[in-house]
């Protein structure tokens, strides 16, 4: 693939020492005392690499048609036999139609839905969410799931949410499949622990169906729209994409993101029988030395998009210079999936004044106030989880003005100049 020219830096890996956001605390006990932990800066820094990918084994599979009243949609569904899921199939992908109208012209709004994280750990056990387990989004997506996360039509009516409002206006609508549990950032690296064996390939396979797609369907403007565990997926292309010179219009992030931050968090809510962390969370943490984010099996499993001791995680990234994508993060201040309900304001939290969401956030809202003419921009919601899948909020309005912002700010078309044949492979 051919890659356009950086209008803007995208890491500066000279100033990499100067990321001092990164939060590590010493040791768990000092959270069980009720004590903030001590700030010091990440161990190591290390150099990109980029992410191999090919969309040569993609193949169609099936076609169909989604209806509402006298408006139609074209659905094309596809399978890359090039990666495998976690447990079972291939990953697959749902090419939306613009309404009425297949195969116009038409901005790509790529969706990653939402469905939490999981990994093997040494044991062989699966450690996940308490409602999930080891066969959650480890297997081949069909064409009516990846419907069912987008379709807008409930109970006779077409809702009005940001994905509706994409489907009326005319775009064309990527939906990748979820199939390794892994926050759409895996990037080839070996499944740890993984009876079935096999790589981890969210991120490989979501770059390779946005190639295929663009080079398949003609496309203007590109955003990329991601929920709970989909708003990392939605980061981290954006992101791998931009190392290569290749700027998405902007990318939506809601209700998700890999933070230090969170570690504290998830541990209160374990230690108070939360109904999403398992009291397991609190051992698994126990035995870290490090503030993580993420338990460190994960961080194994998925890899360097979501390991604080890399400068890729969000935070870190924007506070290194990371302005050539857009983006719009967006956090409901009640999302109990973060301490904003079920779980007491941890010590940091309080010692800051702010509540358990608002604390998460913090470091992303002060790396953003910090770069000199940010693109970039968080809201808070007081609303829960996830607000852009759900209708009577404000999400969705934000949305629409960071659209027409990106345009406005950025007329050029991602992938114009980006000569991409078909069936390319990055190997």
């Amino acid at each position: 693939m051919k890659a356009s020219k950086l209008t803007k830096p995208v890491i500066i890996l000279g100033a990499i020492a100067l990321i001092n956001l990164i939060l590590c605390p010493a040791s768990v006990e000092a959270y069980d005392k009720g004590q903030p932990h001590k700030v010091s800066p990440p161990t190591e820094t290390k150099a990109w690499v980029p992410v191999r990918r090919t969309t040569e084994k993609i193949v169609r599979v099936e076609q169909d048609v989604m209806k509402f009243k006298d408006d139609t949609w074209q659905l094309d569904f596809y399978r890359n036999n090039a990666y495998k899921c976690g447990l079972s199939g291939n990953y697959t992908f749902l090419v939306v139609e613009p309404r009425n109208n297949p195969g116009k012209e038409a901005p790509l709004w790529l969706f990653f839905h939402g469905g939490g994280n999981g990994y093997f750990d040494a044991d062989g056990i699966y450690r996940t969410l308490k409602w999930q387990n080891k066969d959650t989004w480890n297997h081949e997506s069909s064409l009516d799931v990846l419907l069912g996360k987008i379709n807008p039509v409930r109970k006779g009516r077409f809702i009005d949410h940001t994905l509706s409002r994409r489907l009326k206006e005319g775009y064309r609508l990527l939906v990748v499949s979820y199939g390794d549990h892994d926050v759409y950032s895996g990037m080839g690296t070996p499944y740890p622990n993984n009876p079935k064996g096999g790589q981890v390939n969210g991120l490989q396979a979501s770059m390779a169906a946005v190639e295929y797609t663009v080079a398949h369907y003609p496309t203007t403007h590109v955003f990329a729209h991601g929920t709970s565990a989909g708003s990392t997926g939605s980061y981290s292309l954006g992101f791998a994409f931009a190392q290569e010179g290749t700027n998405l219009t902007g990318v939506v992030m809601d209700s998700n993101i890999s933070t230090p931050r969170r570690t504290p968090i998830h541990l209160a809510m374990a230690a108070n029988n939360s109904r999403i962390v398992p009291k397991k969370a609190v051992e698994i943490f126990g035995r870290e030395s490090k503030w993580l984010g993420y338990p460190r099996g994960l961080i194994e499993k998925v890899g360097v998009m979501i390991d604080p001791e890399y400068p890729f995680i969000p935070e870190a990234a924007v506070r290194a210079g990371y302005n050539s994508v857009p983006m719009l993060i967006i956090a409901g201040t009640k999302d109990p999936f973060f301490g904003g309900s079920e779980v007491p304001t941890i010590a940091e939290a309080r010692a800051a004044g702010m509540g358990n969401v608002q604390w998460m956030w913090e470091g992303m809202r002060q790396a953003i106030e910090q770069q000199k003419d940010s693109p970039h921009k968080l809201v808070m919601l007081n609303t829960g989880h996830v607000p852009t899948n759900k209708e009577g909020n404000r999400a969705h309005d934000e949305v629409d003005a960071f659209i027409r912002q990106a345009v406005s700010a950025r007329p050029s078309y991602p992938f114009k100049e980006t000569a991409i044949s078909l069936g390319t492979s990055h190997l």
